[in-house]
């Protein structure tokens, strides 16, 4: 790894003048000296639909069952020895096989890949960054089991996909991509549905540098409003289908619980879900590969999506729909990927409070009904989310510059800043 300096001039004049809708001249940053274009080797994963035959089926279904059975186990082991010796136990699903036969019919990677999934659980639960591994149950509609490349046990050819102990598997390949297959995940969706998700190492040619930045207020209404004054509206897409997801439940719940029909039922209910989250998907993945090829900076605030399911503002299912911890993450990575700096302003960072123009506090705008408010400082005129995401711009800039970390105490009256920052940008070469 390998660090390439990138250094820049940052200048606010003393009556904070709002930055003009032409970023291509913002006044932010006024040169950009140095930054180093070259191909980041980085790890991408493709899905593709499989379309297993009879023994196929039969053979995953058995995978899916050990590799639960040695997650639980191990979790039951590791439970039991830590309330003995007060430590964690070191366990090996191979272990197992001596004593489970049945284990040795599966594929060992599969295994393996369960103790990495369970270690890296304890990882985060130790840490206090995730509760305590729970059980995995038999009656979960979807499941899941990852398989390592090994001497190139996993690969495409034509229309058909290798893996171990199974041979070929009939495949839909949309897309192709150059790069090493490190790991194969086989997905059995509520729907019955099978697919595959392939763990990619390639190269990612970084995006030609710009001069644009960009900040994003998020909302309900307006999925993301824009500090160049552009607004992307919400796809709503559970909305479009509550009606018929309510009648599909209403279907669902007169059925006789363990019959065929209620069976049928279900999986009428898991593809309108999937579906759902299909439309979703989708649209985050558009809106978030655009912003990341047309800006080089990109500020959005941190949101903490459980404090505000607490509150009365929003209701749950809207929140939960807008989806915006996705399209923060979709973000992030893309902007790593394509060599454009993403940073996230503090959540207590007074945006909306904040006049653009003169950097009045206004401490008596509070709720999320007020869409207007003039600024008794200036008498500025804002449109409250526009305002907002003018203020995570000038924000997210202000942490790039001065490389701070962190909440921060942020002022009640306009402040001059004349800095000089420096930006370390990870490149591989």
């Amino acid at each position: 790894m390998k660090k390439t300096k990138l250094t820049y001039l940052t200048e606010r004049d003393t009556n904070r003048v709002s930055l003009s809708n032409n970023y291509n001249n913002y006044n932010i940053i006024n040169y950009l000296y140095y930054i180093q274009i070259c191909q980041c080797v980085e790890y991408r994963a493709y899905r593709y639909r499989i379309y297993p035959n009879k023994t196929q089926c039969e053979y995953f279904a058995k995978v899916f069952g050990c590799v639960r059975f040695v997650y639980n186990k191990m979790i039951e082991d590791s439970e039991n020895y830590y309330k003995l010796e007060g430590k964690r136990l070191q366990t090996n699903p191979h272990s197992y096989k001596s004593q489970f036969p049945f284990l040795r019919e599966v594929d060992s990677s599969a295994l393996s890949n369960a103790k990495m999934n369970l270690d890296y659980a304890y990882d985060r639960f130790f840490k206090k960054a995730a509760d305590r591994p729970r059980f995995k149950s038999k009656k979960d509609n979807r499941c899941t089991f990852t398989t390592s490349m090994y001497r190139n046990n996993i690969r495409i050819e034509g229309e058909y996909i290798r893996l171990p102990k199974i041979k070929f598997i009939r495949a839909k390949i949309h897309r192709k991509f150059e790069g090493t297959i490190k790991k194969a995940t086989v997905i059995k969706e509520p729907s019955g549905e099978y697919f595959i998700t392939l763990l990619v190492e390639s190269e990612v040619e970084k995006l030609p540098v710009n001069e644009r930045a960009i900040g994003l207020d998020m909302g309900v209404i307006n999925l993301l409003t824009c500090s160049d004054g552009s607004v992307v509206e919400n796809v709503r897409s559970y909305d479009r289908y509550m009606k018929k997801l309510a009648r599909e439940n209403r279907w669902l719940s007169r059925k006789k619980k363990g019959g065929r029909n209620r069976e049928k039922q279900r999986i009428r209910l898991a593809n309108i879900h999937r579906k759902i989250t299909s439309i979703r998907d989708d649209f985050l993945h558009k809106v978030s590969r655009k912003i990341v090829n047309e800006n080089q900076v990109i500020a959005c605030e941190n949101l903490i999506i459980g404090d505000l399911l607490k509150t009365n503002y929003f209701s749950r299912r809207d929140i939960m729909d807008a989806s915006w911890v996705k399209l923060t993450n979709y973000l992030e990575y893309k902007s790593r990927w394509y060599g454009r700096q993403f940073v996230r302003v503090d959540t207590f960072y007074p945006s909306s409070q904040i006049c653009s123009d003169c950097g009045f506090r206004n401490h008596d705008l509070k709720g999320h009904n007020i869409k207007e408010w003039e600024c008794p400082s200036c008498g500025t005129i804002h449109q409250r989310d526009y305002n907002a995401a003018k203020n995570i711009l000038h924000e997210g800039l202000r942490i790039l510059s001065s490389d701070e970390v962190g909440r921060c105490e942020y002022p009640d009256t306009e402040d001059h800043i004349f800095s000089t920052g420096t930006i370390m940008v990870d490149v591989i070469g």
